[in-house]
């Protein structure tokens, strides 16, 4: 018997046949929200236009919300229906930030979108929410739930003389979603992958394992994803150690050449290709293999300016990382590399982008090095542009870590008294580490003499 069916069964009998008043005003309720919802697949389904379609979801989500409500101890315990629930609160709290179009769900709100859990059930190959899928998909895993809190009642006949909902019906039994144990599984899988890189090598070579032996064709964009944790691993961040970056980069290599089998199917992945070669780059950086490192940092940058729809901070980090990259091989690029940093610096600026202090402070103290290294005058623009960094409300330690910088610069183009007055300041700081502000006050007395 089709789940959808036993419950509403179940439901029917409770609302008709319980002790308890309360039992059956909440069945009563119940059954009314899940006709809603089967009406409103149907209407959907039966409509061509995107803006009803918009209003029809956001009354999905609304009576979505009304069982939720009515058995949220139990139901938001479980992880298909947190995401469900998260996704709800996206569109009723923000309605401004979505829109339909073509049957797809829309974000304006990249940060919302980025929050999405992916889901092989109901995300079409442009990445993007199918309304229908997505809202017959969640009906059914919600009536599976609720269905294991109301009982289960030997079936005895359920029939209905609406048209619409009979319309409704048939759109649900049309996508024959199979909610099984590996179903169940799945979606397990799916909520942690989103942090998978923070966990253990092994953890993560387990999941990749459930998807090649459950097929990853099934579930390929979520398959990518996993060997993509593998590439980012928490074991592969802030090593020395050459052998185990150069398993990074064997990861890495792995997934870009998954990335090239289904990357035809699935045209929006080419964010993964883009961030992949710019690890890549930081892990044979670290490696000391310059010609690789700056080989993977144009490839990132070349497929972000083929797409143009590159975000001003993602561009400050691919900059950075090809300025890093050519520190190995031609510190006179580098350094043009880096004030190419400093224009982005001002768009962000002109654009009221404001939180990018620490890409500032790693930019700047890199400009600052390669010019020490290079031995050269710093353009006033960039001393301008850093001076005006340390006299605005930045971290101290960014302000520590500048200032000291620039007192280097300044003592070996011979001037001893812009080296004093660069760090003098750091004294007055408050929340700094006694030693530090002691070893300051050293420097500022070696000097003073």
């Amino acid at each position: 018997m089709h789940p959808l069916i036993k419950t509403l069964h179940n439901i029917c009998l409770q609302e008709k046949q319980s002790d308890s008043e309360k039992d059956r005003t909440r069945a009563r309720h119940i059954s009314h929200v899940f006709v809603n919802l089967i009406k409103i697949i149907a209407m959907s389904a039966e409509y061509d236009d995107d803006g009803r379609k918009g209003i029809l979801f956001e009354s999905y989500c609304f009576n979505i919300k009304r069982i939720i409500d009515i058995y949220k101890d139990d139901l938001l315990t479980v992880n298909s229906i947190k995401i469900l629930n998260k996704i709800r609160n996206m569109i009723t709290h923000d309605p401004l930030n979505f829109y339909i179009k073509q049957g797809g769900i829309y974000f304006t709100n990249s940060r919302l979108e980025n929050e999405l859990t992916h889901n092989v059930h109901y995300m079409d190959r442009n990445g993007y929410i199918n309304i229908a899928k997505f809202m017959t998909y969640y009906l059914l895993v919600l009536a599976k739930e609720v269905e294991k809190l109301t009982g289960s009642e030997k079936f005895s006949g359920l029939s209905f003389s609406d048209e619409l909902l009979r319309q409704g019906f048939e759109c649900i039994f049309a996508e024959n979603y199979l909610l099984d144990e590996e179903h169940d599984e799945y979606i397990d899988i799916v909520t942690k992958l989103p942090e998978l890189y923070t966990r253990s090598q092994s953890e993560v070579a387990s999941v990749i394992q459930w998807f090649e032996t459950k097929g990853v064709e099934k579930y390929p964009v979520d398959y990518m994803n996993a060997l993509i944790s593998m590439c980012y691993n928490k074991d592969y961040q802030h090593t020395s150690d050459s052998s185990t970056l150069e398993a990074a980069v064997g990861s890495c290599n792995t997934a870009l050449a998954y990335i090239d089998e289904i990357e035809s199917e699935y045209p929006y992945i080419w964010i993964y290709r883009r961030d992949l070669y710019q690890h890549l780059s930081a892990y044979h950086y670290r490696l000391k293999d310059g010609r690789n490192s700056v080989a993977c940092a144009e490839r990132a940058l070349a497929i972000a300016q083929k797409k143009g729809v590159t975000s001003l901070k993602e561009r400050i980090l691919l900059q950075s990382t090809y300025a890093n990259a050519l520190s190995l091989v031609d510190q006179k690029k580098e350094n043009e590399q880096l004030i190419q940093c400093f224009v982005l610096f001002d768009e962000c600026r002109k654009n009221n982008i404001n939180d990018i202090d620490e890409h500032q402070n790693m930019i700047f103290g890199n400009y600052i090095g390669s010019c020490l290294d290079m031995r050269v005058i710093m353009p006033q623009a960039q001393l301008n542009d850093i001076l005006d960094y340390m006299a605005s409300q930045i971290p101290n330690a960014y302000k520590v870590n500048i200032s000291y910088c620039l007192a280097r610069y300044y003592l070996v183009h011979q001037k001893k008294d812009e080296a004093i007055d660069i760090l003098s300041p750091l004294l007055k700081l408050k929340n700094i580490e006694k030693e530090i502000k002691q070893r300051i006050q050293q420097v500022i007395d070696e000097l003073s003499h």
